[in-house]
């Protein structure tokens, strides 16, 4: 983290708003964020004993917007921290999609909490261990409850989920702008799988730039050719090497003729990759080969 913050100051305008998640949530991110004249936007650790504290009070004057077709609740706080502010949003569906989760993963326990229950009754003794004193028996038993059991998964902030930010804006922008980083993942994602980004070691602002331009340029080559591409076996970019990587290029050496170069070793994929572009290739090759009088080749 202490690296791409260094690239982020050097490349970055003054003002520019980093976002990131959780994991890099601390005091020593944001006050190096801050210092040099950046703001950042980064989701809250989901703490039960924290968040319970700050969602006391939630439904008094609080607001309601929609994002995307999803209703949300906000309140807007001061933090502890100077200079930052707490974005508290409460999603009715979220909280539908976690409770049936935790339901579901309850559910699965208590299906190998019968499974265990089947053992116990079964065998009069599970193990036994020796000691200095003698052999230790384990002798399970099954205590009862007289009420249903609760699940121990819900925590009671389902649906709920704080923003922290140096920005003093509406919550609905802020909400909106987390949402983007989204775009962002995928999008360094696809450079580094797609176009094979390595990691770049420069420092200069216009290298970086140019590295990165470079690579989306190529990411945006490949899946242009992904696009047009119609055989279903060519599906990703690793796939597409790899039928690539099969073409050859023959080069025959008649005797009392000039050399020829052929295209070779073309499969079903290949001809889906080259599409429009391969009925010209063809056609040269088989007339290479017929000038140098090797009619019996051909790019099949």
């Amino acid at each position: 983290m202490r690296e791409m913050l260094r690239v982020c100051i050097k490349i970055l305008d003054k003002g520019s708003l980093l976002m990131f998640d959780c994991g890099a949530n601390t005091p020593r991110v944001k006050d190096t964020i801050v210092g040099n004249g950046l703001h950042y936007l980064t989701l809250k650790p989901k703490k039960v004993g924290t968040y319970r504290n700050l969602i006391k009070g939630f439904d008094n004057g609080c607001g309601k917007f929609d994002c995307n077709g999803v209703e949300y609740l906000y309140t807007k706080k001061p933090s502890k921290r100077p200079g930052e502010f707490l974005y508290i949003y409460f999603s009715k569906k979220l909280c539908e999609d976690q409770l049936r989760k935790k339901g579901s993963k309850f559910r699965e326990r208590m299906a190998k909490g019968n499974e265990l229950v089947k053992k116990a009754k079964r065998h009069k003794a599970v193990q036994m261990f020796p000691s200095k004193e003698g052999w230790v028996g384990l002798y399970p038993e099954i205590q009862h409850s007289l009420v249903d059991i609760r699940n121990p998964y819900i925590t009671n902030i389902e649906g709920f989920f704080i923003l922290e930010s140096s920005l003093d804006a509406e919550p609905e922008k802020i909400l909106e702008l987390f949402k983007q980083r989204d775009i962002a993942r995928k999008f360094i994602r696809e450079m580094k799988e797609g176009g094979e980004l390595r990691p770049i070691r420069h420092w200069n602002r216009w290298a970086i730039i140019g590295a990165l331009f470079i690579c989306l340029l190529a990411t945006a080559m490949i899946n242009l050719t992904l696009n047009s591409c119609k055989d279903p076996d060519v599906k990703n970019f690793k796939l597409l090497k790899k039928y690539l990587g099969n073409l050859t290029l023959t080069v025959i050496y008649p005797q009392n003729a000039f050399r020829v170069m052929v295209v070779s070793n073309i499969s079903a994929q290949i001809r889906a990759i080259f599409a429009i572009f391969w009925t010209d290739i063809a056609q040269k090759t088989c007339i290479y080969a017929g000038k140098s009088g090797l009619a019996n080749w051909s790019t099949h």
